[in-house]
């Protein structure tokens, strides 16, 4: 019983477990005495009932917070994780290219290079075909280049981009351009 009593603390951190002076004329200290001396006697467990928006609270705090430690630990989506890192109910209203971009799965050659789907990651111009250089260097798509940011910075870049109306317009257009113009892109 002491053991499912810590467990049931533990696992509630919003109980709270306090001293208070016996026989004060306190409510609640009256009636738990009183449920006590009952449980004594009969051996009958008493079930307090919650409502059910505090247990829907509860359930959800601690569906949000093994979530975060999954996401926080996890091997998969890192690029993703990179731009949020803190999960949420909340959607994020990305376009399709716009996703594309962030979680860098698509026409790209460093993507397709890694499942085997061409031979090689490199862009027709001859510099690593990534999202990061579509979007700052590639000559094919000078008119959406975007300023190149430093090593450090390009976890902040990206989230900018995911934030900033105009930016993210300007990568779907990208998107879009790399899409159409595939076989400009890819080395033959």
């Amino acid at each position: 019983m002491a053991r499912q009593i810590f467990k049931n603390l533990i696992d509630n951190p919003n109980i709270k477990v306090s001293w208070i002076k016996a026989h004060a004329n306190y409510p609640g200290n009256e009636k738990a005495d009183e449920l006590a001396k009952e449980a004594t006697t009969t051996g009958q467990p008493y079930t307090v009932l919650l409502p059910t928006s505090h247990i829907k609270s509860v359930l959800k705090a601690r569906l949000l917070r093994d979530w975060q430690e999954l996401w926080t630990k996890g091997n998969t989506g890192r690029p993703i994780h990179k731009v949020l890192p803190k999960v949420s109910l909340h959607t994020q209203n990305w376009s399709r290219e716009l996703s594309i971009f962030l979680i860098e799965h698509g026409p790209f050659p460093t993507y397709l290079h890694r499942f085997r789907l061409s031979q090689t990651d490199y862009c027709n111009c001859g510099g690593i075909g990534s999202p990061i250089h579509y979007a700052t260097e590639c000559p094919f798509t000078l008119s959406w280049h975007l300023k190149t940011p430093a090593f450090s910075n390009i976890d902040p870049w990206r989230k900018s981009i995911a934030q900033n109306k105009i930016l993210s317009n300007k990568i779907c257009e990208l998107i879009r351009f790399i899409h159409q113009n595939n076989d400009l892109l890819k080395i033959n």
